[in-house]
């Protein structure tokens, strides 16, 4: 979940709630809550579908590219896309959980719902 932008009056930044839930195929919750994340520039890898119980490493950087973020943890991040060339069925997050390693476990693209 994406909440609403608010601003700081004594700093430049935008901020916004950001709350995610993954439910893994053991059945555990894993959820992460930022109350002010702000969005920063990252290279993600991109994007492709992975086995779900097999993780693959991360991306060479020749295959990143570059994406509005929001920083949940030190291994979770949400992009949200906007119409655009990734995102054909129109607006969408996507979820993206890296192990300690940094490989790659979870990646989804998520149609955003409501506004």
């Amino acid at each position: 979940m994406i909440g609403p932008t608010a601003t700081d009056s004594h700093t430049l930044a935008v901020v916004r709630r950001v709350e995610s839930m993954e439910v893994t195929a053991a059945g555990d919750t894993l959820r992460e809550r930022v109350d002010a994340a702000a969005v920063r520039l990252e290279l993600l890898p991109r994007f492709r579908a992975l086995p779900s119980v097999h993780p693959t490493p991360a991306a060479p950087a020749a295959e990143t590219h570059a994406a509005a973020t929001y920083e949940l943890s030190r291994h979770v991040s949400l992009a949200a896309y906007e119409p655009c060339a990734v995102a054909d069925a129109g607006p969408r997050v996507r979820y993206l959980r890296r192990d300690a390693a940094g490989a790659v476990v979870t990646d989804v693209m998520l149609h955003r719902s409501g506004e």
